[in-house]
């Protein structure tokens, strides 16, 4: 991907690629409001490995149960808007793939010995995926 470059022109077609500036910059939102969130609200790291003292629901974790992953593949669909480059796609399918998977067979399971009845709750309410209209108030 190194190779693409960043000759964009500002023809017709240019500034549509430019249009993929917004999917990048929204991406950015979720992804760094969430690394605040599990600071101040989960006392801990985002990382998935460490121990949650506490289940965060409110922010961004209100519509959708995984924010980060979602400003990640926004910031992957923005790229492949700008550069237009077939790969980015693959790359961008290839980790959700690999994410979804993680989730679905470490996160959501340990999250669920941990917290039990309140994180299952939440899965009825907020989607892995697919935001909320409205934030989900427990």
């Amino acid at each position: 991907m190194t190779r693409i470059g960043f000759n964009v022109d500002f023809s017709f077609h240019g500034t549509t690629r430019l249009l993929g500036i917004v999917p990048v910059l929204l991406g950015f939102v979720p992804l760094i409001n969430s690394f605040f969130k599990f600071k101040n609200d989960g006392d801990r790291s985002p990382h998935p490995f460490n121990e949650a003292p506490k289940l965060v629901v409110t922010g961004f974790y209100s519509y959708v149960r995984n924010p980060m992953y979602v400003g990640v593949l926004l910031i992957i669909l923005g790229l492949l808007i700008i550069f237009l480059n077939y790969l980015i796609l693959i790359y961008g399918f290839i980790l959700w793939a690999f994410v979804n998977t993680f989730i679905i067979k470490y996160e959501e399971p340990k999250l669920t010995e941990t917290f039990g009845e309140e994180y299952k709750e939440y899965c009825k309410n907020v989607h892995r995926w697919i935001p909320r209209v409205k934030p989900w108030k427990k």
